[in-house]
């Protein structure tokens, strides 16, 4: 039985810039054993994400610090001015959960609904205090779940 389990976060953004090339350092905070999507837009188009570049960008890339994005400029060559990049990764992979926690049938009031295992982790919530915007409440703290079912699909109770 296998689940996906969303925790991830970029932080400790860097540029260094050589020979009229940027190269982007990042640290890519997740799940251990997860495998992350990464891509990066540039701002002179936020929707189109820049497709020449390479390191640590795309799929299968696995959490770590000072990952390095190269040739980010690659396709803007005449690109004069300020510039800003984003950075946005997802989870990918699929955690594996042990054979003695797996999914099951929960049936309620004649209704069957298909639980899944999610495999508990321990993830840092919250946002550091050098992040625009920053909230008093959004302090940087662990967090751990121990092993537990959710239901495959939404339900609502009307």
């Amino acid at each position: 039985m296998s689940t996906q389990l969303f925790v991830q976060k970029i932080s400790n953004i860097h540029t260094t810039e050589d020979d009229e090339q940027v190269t982007i350092y990042y640290d890519l905070i997740g799940t251990q054993g997860s495998l992350c999507e990464v891509d990066i837009f540039c701002s002179d188009d936020w929707s189109r994400k820049l497709q020449s570049v390479t390191g640590a960008v795309g799929v299968n890339i696995s959490p770590g610090k000072e990952k390095r994005i190269t040739r980010v400029l690659q396709e803007r060559p005449n690109f004069v001015g300020n510039f800003a990049f984003k950075i946005k990764a997802k989870t990918t992979s699929l955690l594996s959960v042990s054979s003695t926690f797996s999914a099951y049938t929960e049936t309620v009031a004649g209704l069957s609904l298909p639980m899944l295992a999610i495999k508990g982790d321990t993830f840092t919530m919250g946002s550091p205090n050098s992040e625009p915007n920053h909230e008093s409440d959004e302090k940087e703290h662990q967090v751990s779940l121990s092993d537990f079912y959710m239901a495959k699909s939404e339900l609502s109770q009307a």
